[in-house]
């Protein structure tokens, strides 16, 4: 339709012929050079050709509505949406030449998209041109509805201006994006920055501004309609990841994030890499002063396996151990530098099944530095007190330098396992890891060995070298982890005749009285508890 002289030649076919040889009968000298006849004729020619040019202008323009059908076609071309114009069309006079048009609607496998109001300005030379080289002056699109299966987009008004296919070109908008799983993620933000669509449908992003309830930053990136490795993939309103959306592009996308509100960790100044070609998707956060050091986090996404593959490393250096302390709300004192790295691996689309699947290891180094001990002389106290012999555990600072700690944790699903070395201190537990509810219920061994020098922590000379049972219940954060007190009176009465548990217990209910601190009273009467009853 556009882009075609009509075959008219009624109504403005007269006055344009008339024109035209009207212009032809201008008042000249009698004689005048050939060349001069024709420069003088030149301005009037043009003026003529302006007039012809509104004239069919006119014709296409005196009643857009009866081009709906063709433009609800031409829309359809070029989007791929069966396209209904369900209001009225009117043209905007004057410069630029535009129109208007209300309750617009697209739909598409599952896709509902409805406009409430398109206004559009374009210049006139557009009119006579295919549609890839049309100059868009303005155009303004408000109340967008975009429904899909698992999601819900609200454009409030979305403007671009100085369009031009190949062309960089100014945008903005304002949106609302809904999910309709479970968990009903809503996201608002306001974007603002520059595209150029072109290049075989490739959408490319610079200097875009993105302010969210997810994150602040800068983006720049390219979109462009990806070849499908699988063909649709069954969706749930449990799944993390629009998979089909995913599957139906590819994504190259770098902002530099000044914000991001909800982070489960406080983190500033981020760089986010997104890349996703046909079905394997990338995702790196990559974080320079992160703690006090630096961070990074890498997740790669495999969406044409099922149930989809995840690979999530993440890599800490030099981390300040106080910092950390802080953000964790944690009562023990510890100074290092800490460095940490976890690879995990989990199946699934939605945060049950990737927690359910779950499978890694996790390593941290804390280099040389000083930790508060006091809960673990707490605990030990106890056990050293039973023993019977003197107790150099009360001799333990509250907090000890150190020169080595390191520490693994090896996950499968529910199933962990944990080492633990400070100095001349080792530690194994395993048991189960609740990630809903992030507790742990762990048992375990505590074995404090002969130390190097005299600055070792040490216990009751017929417990070093021992395997103390140990327990660790609680918040996985800051769990409490005490001696297994049947373990430790197991082990204790190996050693003890009955002579000598009955002195014990007599030596022990003196101490109770006025040697022991009240907050271990308690912990000492219970592991006491029936020791040398007739039970045992």
């Amino acid at each position: 339709m556009v882009g075609e002289l009509p075959p008219f030649v009624g109504d403005h076919a007269e006055y344009t012929t008339a024109f035209v040889q009207g212009a032809g009968h201008t008042h000249l000298s009698a004689t005048p050079p050939k060349g001069f006849i024709v420069i003088k004729r030149i301005p009037t020619l043009l003026f003529a050709i302006v007039l012809l040019a509104l004239a069919v202008a006119a014709y296409y323009l005196r009643d857009p509505n009866q081009f709906k059908q063709d433009l609800q076609t031409l829309a359809a071309d070029q989007t791929g949406y069966k396209v209904q114009i369900n209001g009225d069309i009117q043209w905007r006079w004057g410069l630029p030449l535009g129109l208007n048009a209300v309750d617009i609607e697209a739909k598409a496998d599952g896709e509902t998209i409805t406009v409430g109001q398109l206004t559009l300005g374009i210049s006139i030379g557009s009119i006579f041109t295919v549609f890839d080289d049309w100059k868009i002056n303005t155009l303004e699109l408000q109340d967008i509805y975009w429904e899909e299966p698992d999601s819900i987009i609200r454009i409030s008004n979305f403007n671009l201006q100085d369009f031009r296919a190949g062309e960089s070109t100014p945008f903005a908008m304002q949106l609302e994006y809904t999910s309709k799983n479970t968990t009903s993620t809503v996201i608002t933000a306001d974007i603002a920055g520059r595209f150029n669509y072109g290049d075989s449908g490739r959408l490319r992003f610079a200097d875009t501004n993105v302010s969210s309830n997810i994150a602040t930053g800068t983006c720049q990136g390219l979109v462009s309609e990806a070849q499908r490795a699988t063909g649709l993939r069954q969706q749930s309103q449990e799944d993390l990841l629009p998979v089909n959306d995913l599957l139906d592009y590819d994504l190259n996308l770098t902002c530099l994030l000044t914000e991001i509100p909800h982070s489960p960790v406080p983190l500033q100044l981020v760089k986010l890499v997104v890349r996703n070609e046909q079905g394997k998707t990338q995702i790196d956060l990559l974080a320079d002063n992160f703690w006090g050091g630096d961070a990074s986090l890498n997740s790669a996404i495999d969406l044409t396996a099922q149930p989809l593959r995840w690979t999530v490393r993440t890599q800490a250096n030099n981390i300040d151990s106080t910092e950390f302390v802080t953000w964790a709300r944690l009562k023990q004192n510890w100074r290092a530098k800490l460095n940490i790295n976890s690879v995990v691996h989990m199946r699934g689309n939605s945060e049950k099944a990737l927690l359910e699947s779950i499978s890694g290891t996790t390593d941290l180094d804390g280099g040389s530095g000083r930790m508060d001990i006091s809960s673990l002389r707490d605990a030990l106290s106890a056990v050293a007190l039973i023993s019977g012999s003197d107790n150099p555990v009360k001799d333990w600072p509250e907090e000890m330098g150190y020169q080595t700690l390191t520490a693994q944790w090896r996950v499968q699903g529910s199933a962990s396992a944990i080492e633990f070395t400070l100095d001349n201190t080792h530690a194994e537990a395993s048991g189960t890891v609740d990630f809903e509810t992030r507790q742990m219920d762990l048992n375990g061994w505590l074995r404090i060995d002969e130390p190097a020098s005299q600055s070792g922590l040490r216990l009751p000379k017929e417990l070093m070298n021992t395997k103390l049972p140990m327990q660790c219940l609680g918040p996985l954060i800051e769990p409490k982890c005490r001696p297994d007190k049947g373990g430790v009176l197991n082990l204790l009465k190996q050693s003890l005749t009955s002579e000598k548990t009955s002195a014990l217990r007599t030596r022990v209910e003196e101490a109770l009285s006025d040697k022991v601190p009240d907050k271990l009273k308690d912990t000492v009467r219970g592991l006491l508890g029936r020791f040398g009853s007739k039970e045992d």
